[in-house]
């Protein structure tokens, strides 16, 4: 049973890979925070509990989601690459307001499928009837400022808010 709770977990990070073309994802943060996000809003209840998301300090964290992204990366089903950033939180927002503490990593992790992945994604697809509005919602908040996709997340879902280090900034 395990194996098969295992397995529609693998299945939930590939679709949401390959959902919106394929568009990577940046960062671990927003990763957990489209998935959580997503789940929770189409109340998927029994994955969000699989998955064991609770309240961390940005918001909803599952310990699953990063471990199982390097597997796939060690089958070569994804790539992980990285890039310098400054954009956790609008670095703008702290340059003009003072009072604001940055919070940003000096690098981010960005996520997307290898063409073995995508093969698999085209096939995991098919076990996903509401496929399209996994890619709608990818294509909506993926590209929102992370700062935003957590207002938003703490605004619908309080509880998440519970061991926020943030929650002062995020509204500020």
């Amino acid at each position: 049973m395990q194996t098969t709770k295992k397995l529609i977990k693998i299945e939930w990070l590939i679709a949401l890979l390959y959902s919106d073309n394929s568009e990577k994802i940046y960062g671990i943060t927003r990763f957990e925070k489209l998935l959580f996000l997503y789940l929770m809003q189409n109340k998927y209840l029994e994955e969000i509990k699989s998955f064991g998301f609770e309240a961390y300090d940005y918001g909803p964290h599952s310990d699953d989601i990063r471990d199982l992204l390097y597997s796939l990366r060690d089958i070569k089903l994804i790539e992980i690459g990285t890039r310098d950033t400054k954009d956790f939180l609008n670095i703008d927002d702290v340059e003009t307001d003072k009072s604001i503490k940055p919070i940003y990593y000096d690098k981010e992790e960005i996520y997307s499928l290898t063409e073995k992945g995508k093969e698999i994604g085209s096939r995991i697809k098919n076990k996903f009837p509401n496929f399209k509005d996994i890619s709608t919602f990818k294509a909506n908040f993926n590209q929102i400022e992370l700062r935003r996709l957590i207002q938003l997340i703490y605004t619908k879902y309080p509880a998440m808010t519970e061991k926020s280090k943030i929650l002062k900034d995020i509204f500020g």
